[in-house]
């Protein structure tokens, strides 16, 4: 089914085809938000963005890919709560990093190579500004086009092009020497 049938459904009352929606959009919705606020409140911000998107539903637009306008959605939530933690993330840091090392001495060798290289990904990436790391996540995660890009961060498309250059760049070079 089409999705803009689905929409049509689900407006019409039929909460299963919020559900087809939930099944068939939640894993890259979430593979971005994983990588934008990171796997502990990825979840829970799916779960806020599909809640916020039922209940803004009437504001899409069957131009639209679906899949572009809950990616949008979700960058919306993941920005209202990396605003929200800021504080909370600085204050706690330092029990952060006691725990991922505890977590770290209990994983298999092999593992916890592959763990690492995608922490020290993930770490690269979190050190980007965030005009940056979204270009680079909403491309790279989501597999989107630079114009579906540019119109989910609302920006002209060579800024969007721009974006993705020094986002490479940046990380090329916060990556360089170390062994992935």
């Amino acid at each position: 089914m089409h999705d803009s049938q689905l929409v049509s459904r689900f407006l019409a009352g039929d909460l299963e085809a919020l559900g087809v929606i939930y099944d068939r959009y939640s894993l890259p919705v979430y593979r971005y938000l994983s990588r934008l606020v990171g796997t502990t409140d990825a979840e829970d911000v799916l779960q806020e963005t599909f809640i916020r998107a039922a209940n803004r539903l009437k504001a899409y637009r069957e131009q639209e890919r679906l899949l572009q306008w809950l990616l949008t959605v979700a960058r919306n939530v993941a920005l209202d709560r990396l605003r929200k933690k800021t504080y909370l993330r600085k204050r706690f840091r330092k029990y952060w990093r006691h725990r991922e090392a505890e977590r770290k001495s209990v994983l298999p060798e092999a593992q916890q190579h592959t763990q690492e290289t995608k922490e020290k990904i993930d770490q690269a990436l979190s050190k980007l500004p965030e005009t940056q790391r979204s270009v680079f996540l909403l491309r790279e995660e989501a597999q989107l086009k630079f114009r579906e890009v540019a119109e989910i961060m609302d920006i002209p498309l060579g800024t969007a092009l721009s974006y993705m250059r020094r986002a490479t760049e940046n990380l090329r070079k916060e990556l360089k020497g170390q062994q992935l």
